[in-house]
Formats: C-alpha cells, structure tokens, sequence
C-alpha cells in the first residue's frame, strides 16, 4: 500500500456540482505515485448527490488504477460557537478545525469551486517545516487585506499574502499552542472578515508559509480570464466569488470560456451533459465600453478588456485545446 494523501473539501448541497467537479478532476490528473484519502465535510449534501459523487470518484480511481477512500464528515461536529457566518453559513470556517479533528500529521484542503486540471500533490510535497504551502493571492501582499492591515505591524505589510482556496497544511504546526491561540484571538476580535478565514488565516500564518506556482491555484481575475488563451494545460482554476459556473448557465464575457471549461469537465465527471451556455449581453455591452475608456486610461487594462473582447468568438476552440491536452497528458478515457 502506497502513501495516502488526505484531501479535504466542504460543500453543502448548493456546492454539490462543483464538489464532484473539483475531486474528479484532482483524481484524474493524480500522478499515480499516491493513492488518496477524500474526506468531505458535509454541510448538508443530499444522499443521492453523495452517492453520484462517490460512484464517480471511485470509477475514476479503478481507471487510474490508484488506492481511494472516501469519508463524510457531518459539519455539526466540526462547528463551533465562536465561527463567524459567511453568507448565511458557518461552513468555510470548519477549516480551521479540521487539523484537530482528523488527528492526521498533513492534509491538502481544496474549495469545492475548483476546476483541477494539475492537480493537487505538489501541496503534499512541498509540505515540510512551515504550516500552510499556498500560492500567491492577486491581493499580492497583505496590506492589501484590511483585516490583516488592521491587526499586523506597519512592517508586515509588504509580506506576501496567500490564497486559501487549495492549501497544504502540516497539522504539527498549525496546531502549535501559539497558532491557536491567535486564531482564537482573531475571532474574538472580528466577526467580519473581509475574504472569510482566508484573512484569518494569513493574519495568523504569514510568516510560517511556502509559495508554490500559481498554476496550482490560478483565480479566475480579468488578467488570468484574458490570458486563457496562452495557458498552460496544466493548471488549476479558482472560480472565487458568489458567481459559480453550476448555478446558472448565463456567463459574464470574462469567465464565458473559464465556465464552458466548468461545464466540459462536469460532463465528463458527471456522465450528463450540461444546458448549453450563454453570454449575458449587458456584459458584452459593458466590456465594449471598458474597452473604449481604458485605451486612454490605462492601456494595459484596456488590452485586457480587448483579450476578453476578442475570445467570444474562439472560446470553445481555447476550452476544446484546454480540455483534448489535458485528457491526452492526465486521464484515461471513461469507460
């Protein structure tokens, strides 16, 4: 028996789709080297959207021939009275009680708003002395966060600022008295965090973390949008914000490829076929004007906006390019 990487997600039943995208995706882009250990917090999915993703996990893990087991956590146990609320739910906040409660020495959390097309070992490997391996937020540095601004010394400003969205964390660490009694602290503090645990989490950890590519965890910003089109195969993309690509299937012009890539890759997880996607046209309106004013402005975003612009046309031949390399370098066919 080969090594296990432990791999958390939390979803609730709104977040089943996206679940079941990110983990097939992660488990078809696996190197073979391990074998993996999924654990999903359960906010309140239905048992027959559970059942479909464990049955998809596990076809997935016999064509890839590696070892899978896989857990439900009931959320109840990990809550506590003290987690704030983020949008009606105090969900995103079990991760910082899920080191305690797996009593495992490493684990990699992955949001459920995930499209894995690299998958998520170089998190597992690079873990060593720090607590928390990440990649680079487009926040950049964490004055840039106003919770971590307010609650850092001046000199800590400048310090790079990580995404949480898919983390390594070495549970030794993070556990240390020391860590939990500033994360206890912080939520003493505030209940309004500005990016969820995420501030919390880089408030507590920013000088305790390893800085991987960020292709490991690529956010969906306008430069990374406008830049699909030159992106490497091998890349995992972050649909951060309340917009995701399961709840509706009209898109902004900026994420309309990123979500035709969503919908490519749930088809295939899923064994459906998606409702054809379409671009809302107040977006496109919206883009057109942008990109008259940032010509003057600020060209370099005013370019961005023309990138945008320009792919409606060649979206799905840029997600046909994305979806055919990634199937040819990562995953067997489905049987």
């Amino acid at each position: 028996m080969g090594e296990l990487i432990q791999l958390v997600s939390t979803a609730d039943a709104k977040f089943a789709p996206g679940l079941m995208t990110a983990l097939a995706s992660a488990l078809g882009s696996a190197s073979g080297r391990f074998g993996y250990h999924i654990s999903v917090v359960d906010g309140g999915l239905e048992d027959h959207s559970w059942k479909e993703i464990e049955l998809c996990l596990e076809g997935i893990a016999a064509r890839q021939g590696i070892e899978l087991r896989v857990d439900r956590i009931p959320a109840a146990q990990l809550l506590t009275a003290d987690m704030p609320m983020r949008r009606g739910s105090q969900l995103t906040y079990t991760r910082l009680v899920i080191p305690h409660f797996l009593k495992v020495k490493k684990l990699v959390y992955m949001d459920s708003d995930v499209v894995c097309l690299r998958g998520i070992e170089e998190f597992w490997t690079n873990l060593g002395e720090c607590a928390v391996v990440a990649t680079r937020d487009p926040l950049g540095v964490l004055g840039r966060d106003s919770f971590a601004r307010k609650h850092l010394p001046r000199g800590k400003r400048r310090l790079p600022y990580f995404n949480a969205g898919i983390i390594g964390i070495n549970c030794e660490r993070w556990k240390t008295e020391e860590n939990q009694r500033k994360i206890h602290n912080f939520l003493l503090l505030s209940d309004q965090f500005p990016y969820a645990d995420q501030s919390l989490l880089n408030s507590v950890f920013h000088d305790d973390w390893q800085e991987i590519p960020e292709l490991n965890n690529q956010v969906l910003t306008l430069r990374n949008c406008a830049n699909l089109c030159r992106v490497d195969p091998a890349v995992n993309f972050h649909h951060v914000g309340p917009h995701k690509p399961w709840l509706g299937h009209e898109s902004s012009l900026y994420r309309y490829a990123a979500d035709l890539l969503f919908d490519r890759v749930h088809e295939w997880a899923a064994g459906v076929e998606c409702s054809a996607r379409t671009v809302k046209a107040r977006s496109v309106v919206k883009v057109r004007k942008k990109v008259a004013w940032y010509r003057f402005l600020h060209p370099s975003r005013g370019r961005e906006y023309q990138e945008i612009l320009s792919s409606l046309d060649t979206a799905e031949m840029m997600v046909d390019r994305l979806w055919l390399e990634w199937q040819a370098s990562h995953c067997p066919p489905a049987s």
